[in-house]
C-alpha cells in the first residue's frame, strides 16, 4: 500500500479498458484495500464492483500525474457524465490546469503546452457553461494552492464568468476569453524570474524589463498561430480604461473588450491572493481597493464583477450608494449564481 493518498477520486470518471495507476477501495469494515494494479485491464464487470464501493477510490499521491493525464484523454466524457459531481470536476479540471500552467512554465515556446492549454479551456469553458457551481468549486481548491499555479486558472475562470454576463453564452467568444486569461502572462516566463519572483522593490530598469512581459507574451502566442483576439488579450492585460496602462497607453474603446475583461479579472484574483508583494484582501475590500482606482476599468466589467463576486441585493445597493463606484449599477442583475462572498 503506498505511504500516502492524495484524495478520494469518483468512480465514474475512470473507464474500462487499461487503467495506468492502483486503484483502492474500501471493504465492508472500510478498511482501504487494493482494488486493481496499474496495468490492469478493466471490464464492464469489475467497473460495475468499483461503483458499489461508494462509488469512489482513492490513489496514491505519486500517481497522480499519470491520473490527470489519463482523465485529460477523456475530459469531454467527464465533463458531461452527470454522474460525477461539480466539485469532483472542478477538481479534476484544476489539476489538469496545474499540469498546462507546469508545462507553460517549463517550456513556454512548445507547440504542446499551447495544445493542452487549448484542450483544457474547451473543457473549462464546458464545465462553467454547464455547471452553475463549478466556479465556486475551482475557487475553493485554488486558495489552497500556490499563486504561481493557481493565478492562471483563476484568471481564465473570472474571464469565462465576466464574459458569460457580457457577451451571452457563446462558446467560441468564451472559448478565446479563457485562453487569453490562462496565457495572458505567458510572457513572465521568458523574464528573469530573479526579477519576477523578488519580493522587495524593483529598480526602474528592472520594472521597465518586467513591464515587457505583454509584449513578450504576445509575440509567443503569435507564433504558436493563436488567434488575434488572444494576442490581445495577452498584449492588452494591464492597460487601463483611462489610458494610464502599458504597453500602449491605449484608453476606452481601443482596449480590445476581451483585454477590458481580462485587467479586471486579473487584478481582483492578485488582489484577493496572496502574492510576494502583498497579502490577500477578501473579496469586498479587495472591491474597495479596485473601485479607488475605479476609472481603470471598463464600466459593465466592473458592473459585472460586483454581480459575481457579491452575494446579496443589498450589499450590491449599499456599495452603489457609498460613492465608491462613481457611476450608478442600473444594469446589474441580482444573480443567485455567486462565486465568491465576505
Amino acid at each position: 500500500m503506498p505511504k500516502r493518498y492524495a484524495r478520494t477520486i469518483s468512480a465514474a470518471s475512470i473507464e474500462t479498458g487499461l487503467v495506468p495507476f492502483d486503484l483502492y477501495a474500501t471493504d465492508r469494515n472500510d478498511r482501504l484495500v487494493l482494488f486493481c494494479r496499474a496495468g490492469f485491464e478493466l471490464t464492464e464487470h469489475h467497473k460495475k464492483l468499483l461503483q458499489g464501493t461508494n462509488r469512489v477510490f482513492y490513489i496514491s499521491s505519486d500517481d497522480m500525474d499519470s491520473y490527470y493525464d489519463y482523465t485529460f484523454e477523456r475530459i469531454d466524457r467527464i465533463i458531461t457524465n452527470f454522474s460525477i459531481s461539480s466539485d469532483e470536476k472542478a477538481k479534476i479540471i484544476h489539476g489538469i490546469g496545474k499540469r498546462v500552467i507546469s508545462l507553460l512554465l517549463n517550456d513556454p515556446r512548445s507547440g504542446e503546452a499551447i495544445k493542452h492549454s487549448k484542450s483544457f479551456v474547451q473543457s473549462h469553458t464546458d464545465l462553467i457553461l454547464n455547471s452553475t457551481s463549478a466556479a465556486s468549486c475551482l475557487f475553493a481548491i485554488s486558495s489552497t494552492d500556490t499563486y504561481t499555479f493557481s493565478h492562471g486558472i483563476n484568471v481564465a475562470t473570472f474571464c469565462l464568468l465576466l464574459g458569460e454576463k457580457l457577451l451571452g453564452k457563446d462558446r467560441e467568444k468564451l472559448f478565446l476569453l479563457g485562453l487569453g486569461g490562462l496565457l495572458h502572462d505567458i510572457g513572465l516566463t521568458l523574464i528573469d524570474s530573479e526579477l519576477v519572483n523578488r519580493k522587495g522593490p524593483l529598480t526602474n530598469s528592472e520594472y521597465e524589463a518586467v513591464q515587457a512581459h505583454p509584449m513578450l507574451g504576445c509575440e509567443l502566442v503569435r507564433k504558436h498561430g493563436l488567434p488575434e483576439e488572444v494576442q490581445l488579450i495577452v498584449r492588452g492585460h494591464h492597460e487601463r480604461f483611462d489610458g494610464g496602462g502599458y504597453p500602449d497607453g491605449l484608453k476606452g474603446e481601443e482596449i480590445h473588450p476581451f483585454a477590458r475583461i481580462a485587467a479586471a479579472a486579473e487584478i481582483y484574483d492578485a488582489i484577493t491572493s496572496d502574492r510576494n508583494y502583498g497579502k490577500m484582501k477578501k473579496s469586498i475590500p479587495a472591491l474597495i481597493e479596485m473601485s479607488t482606482d475605479i476609472n481603470w476599468f471598463a464600466p459593465d466589467v466592473f458592473e459585472a464583477l460586483l454581480q459575481i463576486v457579491i452575494r446579496n441585493e443589498e450589499l450590491i445597493d449599499k456599495f452603489s450608494r457609498s460613492g465608491l463606484v462613481a457611476r450608478p449599477l442600473k444594469n446589474v442583475k441580482r444573480d443567485k449564481d455567486i462565486v465568491s462572498s465576505e
